[in-house]
C-alpha cells in the first residue's frame, strides 16, 4: 500500500541512453577540470619553491643567517658565502631526505598492513632509506623540470603520467577502451 507522502515513495527514474551519455560526459568533464586544476597548481607551486630555493639570497639563507648571525642584514661576505654555498644546500637536502624517508616509511607501513606478519617489521630497513633517497631525488628532479621545461610541456607530462596511472584502474574495471578513447581525445 503506497503512502500519500511523496518522500516515502521511490521515484521511478527513466534511464535512457541520453541520461547515460549525460552522466558520462559529466564524469569526463569533472575529471578533466580536476586534473587541470591540480596539474597547474602543482607545477606553479613547485616552480615558486624551487626558484626561491635556488635564488642568490633565498629564504633558507635568511633563516640560517638570522640563526647564526642574529640578523640577515650587514653580514660579513665570507659568512654569506659559506651559508649560501654550504649550509643552505645541506639544510634543503636534509629536509628533502626527511620528506622522502617519511614517504618511504608510509609506503612500507601500508605494505605491512596488507601482509600477514606474525612478527612486527623492523623499525628501519635499508630499502626504506634507499626509497627515501629516490623520493628525495625525484623531488629535486621534478622541481628542476618545472623550472626548466615550459609549463605546457610539464602539464602534458603530468597528464601522460596520470593517464598511465589511471589506465590501470580502468583496465581492472574493464573500461580500458572507453577510457583511452575518451582521454585520448581530450
Amino acid at each position: 500500500m503506497a503512502s500519500g507522502n511523496p518522500l516515502e515513495s521511490a521515484i521511478a527514474r527513466y534511464d535512457d541512453g541520453f541520461e547515460k551519455l549525460d552522466r558520462n560526459i559529466f564524469r569526463v568533464e569533472a575529471g578533466l577540470m580536476t586534473f587541470a586544476l591540480l596539474a597547474m597548481s602543482f607545477t606553479y607551486f613547485l616552480k615558486i619553491v624551487f626558484e626561491a630555493v635556488i635564488a642568490e639570497r633565498n629564504f633558507v639563507d635568511a633563516f640560517l643567517l638570522r640563526w647564526i648571525h642574529g640578523t640577515d642584514t650587514q653580514v660579513p661576505p665570507e659568512l654569506l658565502a659559506q651559508v649560501h654555498g654550504t649550509y643552505s644546500p645541506a639544510l634543503v637536502a636534509v629536509v628533502l631526505l626527511a620528506l622522502g624517508i617519511g614517504a618511504a616509511r608510509t609506503i612500507a607501513g601500508q605494505r605491512a598492513r596488507g601482509e600477514d606478519q606474525s612478527a612486527p617489521p623492523p623499525p628501519w630497513k635499508v630499502t626504506d632509506l634507499a626509497l627515501g633517497l629516490g623520493i628525495a631525488g625525484a623531488f629535486v628532479a621534478v622541481g628542476w623540470l618545472v623550472v626548466q621545461v615550459p609549463s605546457a610541456l610539464m602539464c602534458g607530462a603530468i597528464y601522460a603520467a596520470a593517464l598511465a596511472l589511471f589506465a590501470r584502474r580502468a583496465q581492472q574495471r574493464g573500461e580500458l577502451p572507453v577510457f583511452l578513447v575518451t582521454w585520448g581525445v581530450l
